[in-house]
């Protein structure tokens, strides 16, 4: 076991360094067009590459007294020279690039003192290891300017995480819900702001932007006046809204929401490169509470005990959103449905896509939900009634609240939360 004082990873602007720091969290993944991409880096860090990025053995990085990586290999702290000879020269690994490649690698390390700037590497492999070193989704934020009359910037966000509509509720959200802040504090970002500068448009283009909020949706096309942002930055978008933002958002007209829709947001004029567009469905583990009729009542004074009030069911209301939806996105190539929704639901709505994109004139006979059905909905009936088995809505909300209730851990109670597709 390494000393405390060189266990982890300490980044710095170092080939082998940031190579492996990314490997250390990443290598669950698959890594082999990673390597495909990046032959034309030369031999030396093909092999390097290669190697860290496709092997399961390497288990810690950390350095010495000195400054110098440790890796262990087989148990055992070794420097890289040593590394070098008994992996990457063993007969049990087979070079990918050549007996060529990893003599020119361990003669430079061996010859070479000061380390590898990571400037000094091939762009391409330089744009590949900040591609992996920042997650798939980003929550991008609008960073007001310092000065009045300054330019406002665009940051990579703080991730996404459920928040409980409750002080009682806190922290009984299922965690893989929960999508982590970009790991731009480890990563070699933080280089210089020549490196920043070059690759935050790389990372825009390769990562989906998610909103939680309309309202920070609309901040963004004004910004490419600005040349904060380019139009082609926002391709993939996915909404992350609660259900009462979804309804405002689409223009669902159903009692007392309905007329106004925000959907031209998404339109060419706004986002002209928006090719995907995925909307997510949040849980319905804190029903009542959380669906817009609620909210309502709890603006006119009718909250006491509401968390006994019926559950939405997430089933006709997912529905009731897509339904006006469907007319309002069609104009985007790809819009896909992700999150707690019914699996039919999900095939429905994208054979209804691809219909309505074909012939916008015809209502698609897959989606059997109407916005006029929708309209003439009774206000005594909303929230939709559940008839579903099991039903959308959970106990598990009503046995927290309750302060009669038997004391239970709120996380043992909603560990049983299931939501069935099916």
């Amino acid at each position: 076991m390494a000393p405390a004082s060189r266990r982890g990873i300490v980044p710095q602007p170092c080939l082998l360094e940031s190579l492996i720091a990314a490997a250390h969290e990443y290598r669950k993944s698959n890594f082999d067009a990673f390597a495909a991409r990046i032959r034309v880096c030369g031999p030396a860090v093909v092999a390097t590459t290669y190697f860290i990025f496709n092997s399961s053995v390497v288990a810690e990085v950390s350095r010495s007294d000195h400054g110098h990586p440790l890796i262990r290999w087989g148990g055992i702290w070794r420097t890289f020279d040593e590394f070098c000879q008994v992996a990457l020269l063993g007969p049990s690994f087979k070079a990918p690039t050549g007996r060529q490649g990893y003599d020119t690698l361990q003669r430079w390390y061996r010859y070479r003192d000061e380390p590898f700037r990571f400037m000094e590497l091939p762009t391409e492999l330089r744009l590949e290891i900040i591609e992996h070193a920042v997650d798939d989704d980003i929550y991008p934020m609008v960073v007001p300017p310092v000065h009045p009359v300054g330019v406002p910037a665009v940051s990579l966000g703080k991730g996404w995480k459920p928040i409980a509509p409750s002080r009682r509720l806190e922290g009984t959200h299922d965690p893989a819900d929960v999508v982590a802040p970009p790991r731009t504090a480890t990563s070699p970002m933080n280089v210089s702001k020549q490196v920043r500068a070059g690759l935050l448009s790389v990372l825009r283009a390769s990562s989906r932007q998610c909103f939680d909020d309309p309202a920070q949706l609309r901040k963004f096309p004004p910004l490419f006046r600005h040349g904060v942002l380019q139009a082609k930055d926002l391709s993939h978008v996915a909404l992350n809204f609660d259900n009462k933002s979804y309804l405002e958002f689409f223009g669902v007209e159903a009692y007392p929401y309905g007329g106004n829709s925000q959907v031209l947001v998404l339109g060419r004029s706004s986002l002209p490169f928006l090719e995907r567009l995925d909307i997510i469905l949040r849980s319905s583990c804190w029903e009542p509470l959380t669906h817009p009729w609620w909210a309502l009542s709890r603006q006119r004074g009718n909250g006491h005990d509401s968390w006994r009030r019926r559950c939405a069911c997430q089933k006709v209301l997912t529905e009731m959103i897509l339904t006006f939806a469907l007319n309002q996105v069609k104009h985007i190539p790809t819009v896909t449905v992700e999150g707690y929704c019914k699996n039919a639901t999900k095939k429905a709505f994208a054979a209804a896509h691809k219909k309505l994109r074909n012939d916008p004139t015809t209502w698609p006979a897959e989606w059997t939900m109407m916005t006029e059905d929708i309209r003439k909905w009774p206000a005594g009936d909303l929230p939709p009634h559940c008839h579903c088995t099991p039903k959308c809505g959970f106990w598990g909300v009503e046995a927290v609240m309750d302060p009669q209730r038997p004391y239970v851990s709120p996380h043992e109670i909603f560990a049983k939360y299931r939501f069935n597709k099916d």
